[in-house]
């Protein structure tokens, strides 16, 4: 079967099911690299307002769980999969759930896979 996931990295076009968002869900990066990237492509883009400034700036780390997708699944070489295409004979489809870490006494991001919704 092929994963499937719920967003794309704006920079690099990966598909990710955790990493970080960017100016209210715009724009995504999977990695530190491509969050680096994404500040010196975007932010510091001299023609932007300091308000587009400011909201580019804003960004969080998260994990995406099923019920948030956006009608569209990412495959690895930039493959796209509607929902309503979605056959699970196929696909899997890679989320994310915040996890309790007892030894670190943190939580953190981590990948599951479903075969149905």
């Amino acid at each position: 079967m092929k994963p499937l996931y719920l967003r794309q990295c704006t920079i690099c076009e990966k598909p990710m099911s955790k990493g970080y968002v960017f100016c209210n869900g715009e724009h995504y990066a999977c990695t530190e690299k491509c969050k680096k990237s994404y500040y010196k492509n975007y932010w510091q883009d001299l023609k932007a307002t300091q308000d587009e400034k400011e909201e580019r700036a804003d960004q969080l780390y998260v994990g995406w769980q099923v019920d948030e997708n956006l009608g569209v699944f990412y495959g690895k070489n930039n493959l796209k999969v509607d929902e309503d295409e979605l056959d699970f004979k196929k696909y899997g489809v890679i989320y994310a759930n915040e996890v309790w870490d007892k030894t670190t006494q943190n939580t953190d991001w981590k990948e599951f896979v479903t075969y149905e919704f």
